[in-house]
């Protein structure tokens, strides 16, 4: 984003374009071209630069607005997956089957716990590799769940980098 110490020598290099073009050729003070050539490139630069930072705050904003957004809905989808295994009837599954299929997700003793960020995408790494190799597939998170959490994951992984002033 554009700060004041580039705004100030901006408006600096064009004070000295607009009194230079003032001068005529035969007075002392007006620049030699070799200069005046190196004073028009060097704000032409500095204009370029000035403006592509504003563009790349804009993509690193939305970047990043990207990728608390999915973080949030990971949370409540991890949940959803939370609820599932908890919500299976004792008729379905044991006690001791119940906490394995916790652990497997990462849900540690059965609890739900702090869902920081860094916890979320583990967790949500987690639930892909881990339904595959749940035995019983009535305790496995269902496809559809599955699905939502990869597309999720996939948004905070490919907008990260520009979300954290990546290039």
């Amino acid at each position: 984003m554009p700060n004041q110490r580039s705004l100030e020598q901006i408006e600096i290099a064009e004070l000295i374009q607009s009194a230079d073009d003032d001068r005529p050729v035969t007075d002392p003070f007006k620049l030699p071209a070799y200069l005046r050539t190196l004073e028009d490139t060097r704000l032409t630069d500095l204009k370029t630069k000035d403006a592509a930072t504003l563009t790349t705050e804009a993509e690193r904003a939305a970047a990043s607005r990207r990728v608390r957004e999915s973080l949030d809905k990971l949370k409540n989808l991890l949940r959803d997956g939370f609820n599932h295994v908890k919500g299976l009837g004792s008729y379905a599954i044991s006690d001791a089957d119940r906490i394995g299929v916790f652990t497997a997700y990462g849900w540690e003793q059965g609890e739900i716990g702090d869902l920081t960020d860094a916890r979320t995408e583990s967790l949500a790494n987690q639930a892909i590799t881990a339904t595959p190799g749940i035995s019983n597939p009535a305790w496995r998170y269902p496809a559809a769940l599955i699905t939502l959490i990869t597309d999720e994951l996939t948004i905070v992984n490919d907008n990260q980098p520009a979300a954290t002033g990546g290039t």
